[in-house]
């Protein structure tokens, strides 16, 4: 019941708890000759609390244990294997030590810029309780389609960057300027790696720390493109809450040009301000249609243009968990499950 449910509701999980109290006793009493231990270990133990696991880390159906594992085998076994076994913990912790500064001094520049924008970006959002970005490291012209960069995220990601130019060209006109100012947009974007994203207090797990949410084809060799929740409204104008996909982080230029009247000359004096707006292109999801609202929601994609968009940094509220759908039975549109046990 706990493993092979493709999601849980309270209900579910406090029959779970019924089941796991009575089931626990019963396996102690009748198998506690086979065990030297009678069964007093952790596993045992842990199995009441498996509707709390849930409840905080998502279905058992999602979870992963190769990470963990393969760090266990570099972290513990190796290291032993090299002690002399007698004092094995002073020298397990002695030989991670000299490999972790190793590795920092072979560190590529990339890596170590990485980690340190981060911590600047989760510093700033944790004091300032509103979302930072990592410095500029890049700079994009979207006209331009035949840079190193644009083939980089256009491969990492294909057919989304068509509607880059059409997303900003709605979010432009949408901005509100004095009348009869001449706005210049520039071409050229600042891009960023990765946004902060300030703790809130509405989610109990990890709400003492700031989220980090990426935006790049390539973190290790592999592209890194975050879920997160906006602020937005619906059609009927009601606030809520919309999830989608982070595909570019990045700050949009614009210099606005004023000009009015001298009282003293009566010549036309111009005024030029320039703003620069930290925005995300993103891919919104949507519940899929006729399924009812669980702690796992199936989604899909929004359909033609509607499904991309330019929405401000500030809009953006956490990090969440979506999964894809996966089914032996082939099926036309993409599917996905937002796992709200989890974050």
């Amino acid at each position: 019941m706990a493993w092979h449910r493709t999601y849980h509701t309270e209900n579910t999980l406090r029959d779970l708890e019924k089941i796991t109290q009575k089931l626990v006793p019963l396996l102690v009493e009748n198998f506690k000759d086979e065990q030297s231990s009678e069964f007093n270990i952790p596993k045992i133990h842990a199995m009441l609390h498996v509707a709390d696991d849930i409840r905080r880390g998502g279905i058992p159906v999602h979870y992963c244990s190769d990470l963990y594992e393969h760090i266990h085998i570099a972290l513990v076994k190796r290291p032993y294997r090299a002690s002399n076994k007698r004092n094995a913990e002073a020298s397990i912790t002695r030989r991670c030590l000299i490999t972790e500064l190793i590795d920092s001094m072979t560190a590529t520049e990339d890596g170590v810029e990485d980690k340190e924008a981060r911590t600047v970006a989760m510093k700033q959002a944790l004091e300032s309780g509103s979302p930072a970005v990592t410095g500029r490291y890049m700079k994009l012209d979207y006209t331009e389609r035949r840079n190193t960069t644009w083939k980089a995220y256009a491969e990492a990601c294909p057919g989304e960057f068509r509607c880059l130019a059409d997303s900003i060209q709605a979010y432009q006109q949408q901005q509100q300027h004095p009348h009869g100012a001449r706005v210049k947009w520039e071409t050229v974007l600042d891009l960023h790696k990765g946004v902060a994203l300030p703790p809130d207090d509405d989610f109990t797990r990890y709400s003492k720390y700031p989220a980090y949410a990426r935006a790049a084809p390539t973190f290790h060799g592999r592209p890194w493109f975050s879920d997160v929740t906006i602020d937005g409204v619906d059609d009927n104008g009601d606030s809520t809450v919309w999830p989608a996909k982070l595909l570019l982080i990045f700050t949009l230029h614009r210099t606005v040009t004023t000009t009015r009247r001298d009282r003293n000359t009566g010549a036309d004096v111009s005024r030029e301000q320039h703003y620069a707006d930290q925005v995300a292109f993103v891919r919104y999801y949507r519940q899929f249609p006729g399924s009812r609202k669980t702690a796992l929601t199936p989604m899909q994609w929004w359909p033609g243009g509607r499904g991309y968009g330019i929405v401000s940094v500030e809009s953006l509220l956490r990090v969440i968990h979506v999964v894809p759908y996966e089914s032996r039975v082939p099926i036309a549109t993409e599917r996905f499950f937002w796992n709200e046990f989890k974050w």
